[in-house]
């Protein structure tokens, strides 16, 4: 269903109608799927009839990686469309910040994958272009306070303060996803730990976000992570772009108190709205677009949007879970585990839970209950199956502590 652009490479639509085919300038849209289709590739058994035809769809001259190696020989960044282009209800093409961060994050994902294949030139040459857009987005994307600008006109290569500050995206949430779609392809370890500039600018887009006066007395009043400055009168969230990245990006910087504080906001808004927000679903438990701070009643319509069960607002926060027990396969010679629990959890289990190691998918029952300032760790694999090497990150009265084990099957980890 995925037909190919004006320049001859595949590119996903925002949607497709029904079982019409199209293509599309979302890279965002596109480069996420690239990502998606890497991650299943590698876990899926060899002989698989979709693991060979992901391998012939990304590695052919068509491809929607080819399509942004096209782009970066004329251009320093990758220009798109969207929410993730030059936002929310502006149209047109602009180099987005998120839409860039996750075309490099794409190309690292395919050079991973040419690299397992035994293609090393493929493998360098995607390294290489990720690097270009790194460096791109470092000398054009970075504000004067140092964190992240959301997107720049793709001709003049400047801020449009008209697009800037559109009512969709002023303050806009979804910037925070440059930190926490860090995780789905480079891993879980804190974001201090690669591309350090990166993290840095991350950090201080975070702090301004939060400090912008509405949003941190939102926040600190209710625990609510305010999607927009503008929109909704600043007093809408959702678990996906607004409250969803706002806590990845809170545990990837190991800032448990907050994340606590905003996981009880999701939980809590999730289960019981506030009373005079009408919403249509079919349990209380089903996650919805869109939550409303209760300063919001009586202010501005309390709309459902996308409603319940929208597809990005149930996958948010089971990244947040993700997240939060903290297994780490992105590097299959070496498995890490960092768990993440936020302030006011006590404990989490994960049953049967997929771990990609060197020998295909193992699945391992997992639990993690804090001791004081240490933790209890278990770990038990299924019949037969082992880690070769196991690094889980503890915490300790000390700070985190590093405990590990060869030939893993069954192991148990305390720290006081």
């Amino acid at each position: 269903m995925v037909e190919k652009n004006s320049d001859g490479f595949y590119s996903f639509p925002e949607y497709f109608k029904g079982s019409q085919p199209g293509s599309g300038a979302e890279m965002d849209g596109t480069t996420s799927i690239v990502i998606g289709m890497v991650m299943l590739w590698e876990r899926l058994p060899d002989g698989d009839a979709a693991k060979r035809d992901i391998q012939q769809f990304l590695f052919q001259d068509a491809s929607p990686i080819n399509s942004i190696e096209f782009e970066l020989k004329t251009k320093p960044l990758l220009a798109g469309s969207g929410e993730f282009g030059c936002g929310l209800g502006v149209v047109g093409l602009c180099y987005n910040v998120a839409q860039n961060n996750l075309g490099r994050l794409a190309l690292l994902a395919a050079a991973r994958m040419a690299g397992e294949v035994g293609d090393a030139t493929r493998a360098e040459k995607y390294r290489h272009l990720a690097d270009r857009v790194g460096d791109a987005m470092e000398k054009y994307l970075v504000d004067k306070d140092g964190g992240w600008i959301w997107c720049i006109d793709e001709k003049t290569m400047k801020p449009d303060p008209s697009v800037l500050n559109a009512q969709g995206n002023k303050g806009i949430g979804s910037i925070n996803g440059v930190a926490s779609m860090y995780a789905d392809v480079l891993g879980l370890q804190p974001l201090n730990s690669s591309w350090k500039l990166a993290a840095r600018h991350s950090e201080r887009t975070f702090q301004r976000l939060y400090n912008t006066p509405l949003r941190r007395t939102e926040f600190d009043r209710y625990g609510i992570w305010t999607q927009f400055d503008l929109l909704a009168g600043g007093l809408l969230s959702s678990p996906s772009y607004g409250q969803g990245y706002a806590i990845q990006t809170m545990l990837l910087f190991d800032n448990l108190t907050m994340a606590g504080k905003a996981l009880s906001w999701l939980v809590n808004a999730t289960y019981q709205p506030v009373p005079e927000y009408k919403l249509h679903r079919d349990s209380p438990y089903f996650f919805y677009e869109r939550t409303y701070s209760p300063d919001a009643v009586g202010k501005i319509p309390l709309a459902e949007g996308c409603g319940a069960l929208n597809l990005v607002n149930v996958s948010e926060p089971l990244k947040v879970s993700r997240l939060m027990l903290g297994v780490d396969d992105s590097s299959p010679q070496s498995i890490l585990v960092l768990p993440r629990l936020p302030d006011s959890w006590t404990g989490m289990t994960a049953h049967n839970w997929p771990i990609l190691t060197t020998s295909g998918l193992v699945r391992a029952d997992i639990s993690f209950e804090k001791k004081g300032a240490g933790g209890d760790f278990t770990m038990k694999l299924a019949s037969g199956q082992q880690i070769n090497d196991l690094k889980v990150r503890m915490p300790s009265k000390n700070g985190y502590v590093w405990r590990e084990d060869k030939q893993a099957e069954s192991v148990h980890f305390v720290t006081q």
